[in-house]
């Protein structure tokens, strides 16, 4: 068995966020399919630096931007690139699959923009894939959105019985025999190394792909909790020139589906409290004073900022603030982007940050009842008139607020 790890381990947003020391970012495409790659990632490259020096970043990061990102991923396309330098060392450089989510970002200031990262990897889920043959196999601990793996094993099963096909018999019926065993402790030992990232690193999912025999004999040797995470595809990956589009199908409609069923357990949360609710609060004001008290559990945003939406970001607990004499004995280190400065927010006290699509905005179910009973014809019932509609921000709050002071 061979082992391999790629780039950094889970990627610790929060001590990124702890620091003050002013960063360079840079979140851009970082495609390769044009007619001469290289030359266009190093323009592409030498722009991005412009602007950095533009917005005061020192000598020293704009050497190194130009430097990493005028190399190529080698990653297919479309791929974007996520990269955090400080003092000219890089902190973080995250090479993720995909199209950028928002427009391209370059900043330089003591609070770095991980929003476009957020937005990018909304659901961050470890998944497990193991790649099998009857003789050989490969299994992987892979993250959401990125295009590399954490870990990598190659694991070389015994070959002797797999590729004789002898016939007729009683020894035919003795090789065969001896053919299952042999494939049935190949898929035995893979099933191991898949069962102990599952015990180690609680992954969302499992997929097991490749020959058919062989990816049936490794689901029967899995037990539980590895087997109820499993799902399968028969997809033959290994042999050189094959295709790997059955497995990233499945691998993306396996994020999809986790990243839906987070966004939907946070809204039925938010909508169990409902408007004026002591376990929820919606809008910047009621929202930023729950961060203040670490109240919040989840945070849900909506799409990007406007530029005049801005808040204050502190060098302390508690974290963010509307006004200045809100930050007790912080200090106010910059005036940043409203949704930046609620998600740094959260991510500093631990909570948790979803965000919302369009078309997954949270709105009060019986106001939708409510407008559907309207358009065919009949009238609201007065309670549905007074519920508006739930905005972002809001947030799922760890305990309730207490009742009103008395006049």
């Amino acid at each position: 068995m061979t082992d391999t790890a790629g780039g950094t381990d889970m990627l610790d947003v929060g001590a990124l966020l702890h620091s003050t020391g002013p960063v360079s970012v840079v979140y851009a495409d970082a495609s390769g399919d044009q007619e001469n790659p290289g030359r266009f990632a190093e323009l592409r490259a030498r722009g991005l630096a412009a602007r950095l020096e533009d917005r005061g970043a020192p000598h020293a990061d704009l050497e190194t931007v130009e430097r990493v990102l005028s190399t190529t991923t080698g990653a297919p396309s479309p791929v974007s690139r996520f990269l955090v330098v400080r003092d000219g060392a890089v902190l973080v450089d995250e090479v993720l699959s995909g199209d950028p989510v928002v427009p391209e970002r370059v900043s330089f200031g003591p609070v770095p923009d991980v929003t476009p990262l957020l937005r990018h990897r909304p659901a961050d889920v470890l998944f497990v894939v193991a790649e099998v043959q009857r003789d050989a196999a490969t299994v992987s601990l892979r993250r959401t959105a990125r295009v590399d793996a954490l870990t990598e094993q190659h694991l070389e099963g015994r070959d002797d019985a797999v590729h004789k096909v002898p016939s007729g018999g009683w020894a035919h019926l003795r090789y065969q025999r001896h053919t299952e065993e042999v494939w049935r402790q190949n898929e035995a030992d893979v099933a191991a190394q898949v069962e102990k990232l599952v015990a180690e690193h609680s992954p969302g999912f499992v997929v097991v792909a490749g020959d058919v025999r062989a990816v049936q004999k490794l689901h029967g040797e899995l037990t539980e909790p590895a087997a109820s995470l499993t799902s399968t595809v028969v997809a033959n990956s290994a042999p050189e020139g094959s295709s790997n589009e059955a497995l990233e199908a499945e691998i993306d409609r396996l994020i999809d589906s986790h990243v839906e069923r987070e966004r939907a357990s946070a809204l039925d949360l938010l909508r169990a409290g409902g408007p004026g609710s002591r376990t929820a609060a919606s809008g910047v004001g009621e929202v930023v004073a729950a961060l203040q008290q670490s109240q919040v559990e989840i945070l849900l945003l909506g799409g990007p900022s406007d530029a005049d939406a801005t808040l204050l970001a502190l060098d302390a607990a508690p974290w963010v603030a509307t006004a200045p004499e809100e930050a007790f004995d912080a200090t106010v280190i910059a005036t940043v982007p409203a949704d930046l400065a609620l998600a740094r927010a959260a991510l500093l006290t631990d909570a948790r940050v979803v965000f919302l699509t369009d078309d997954a905005r949270p709105r009060d179910d019986d106001r939708l009842r409510a407008e559907s009973y309207e358009a065919e014809g009949g009238g609201p019932e007065p309670a549905d008139a007074e519920r508006a509609d739930v905005r972002t921000p809001a947030a799922v709050l760890r305990w309730a607020t207490g009742p009103d002071t008395p006049a």
